[in-house]
């Protein structure tokens, strides 16, 4: 059901967590996201480090700041994540990106998830044992990602707060079409 997903283990490296960048002990870039200010070597300065064991996914895209790109690429590469069968893990997310909807957004989808988030600051250094990079590079092409996509909609029509409100659901994943900056 993942076919579409590519999913990198890498065992023991750092990643930045402001650039999204994956190096190795000797510090060469292993994997970089599409992330254009990876290449900004200003973010790659730190000024702290941390240590992480066990498996990690990093959650820090800064570019992923808007409903669109938190629901179909942040939430999607946990989906993909959790179907790992992983146990052991923390999700790392900027303590300064998670915004009211992105934690509206995660309860409501990933309610059991909240045990494992890990806050850091920007241009922190995490050393990690296991990290997972998941690329969700949808290319708007959601018949790939039919699986998630049928999670969305199960997890909004199952939804008992849904249900007892009496308003017109309206639920935004295009910044096109959006009005309200509320989840529900």
């Amino acid at each position: 059901s993942f076919k579409a997903a590519s999913i990198y283990k890498i065992v023991n490296c750092k990643i930045i967590s402001s650039s999204c960048l994956y190096f190795d002990e000797n510090n060469k870039i292993i994997r970089e996201s599409i992330d254009h200010y990876a290449r900004d070597h200003e973010i790659l300065t730190t000024k702290k480090t941390i240590s992480i064991k066990g498996n990690v996914l990093n959650m820090c895209n800064i570019n992923h700041m808007n409903y669109y790109h938190f629901i179909i690429d942040m939430l999607y590469k946990l989906y993909v994540f959790k179907s790992l069968g992983l146990s052991n893990y923390k999700l790392i997310f900027l303590k300064k990106n998670f915004t009211s909807y992105r934690k509206e957004i995660l309860l409501f989808f990933f309610p059991e998830e909240v045990k494992n988030l890990y806050f850091v600051d920007n241009r922190t250094t995490i050393l990690c044992e296991n990290a997972y990079h998941i690329n969700s590079n949808f290319e708007y092409n959601f018949s790939k990602y039919r699986y998630f996509v049928s999670f969305l909609n199960k997890k909004i029509s199952s939804s008992k707060k849904i249900k007892k409100t009496n308003k017109k659901l309206k639920v935004f994943v295009s910044r096109k079409l959006a009005k309200y900056r509320n989840f529900v």
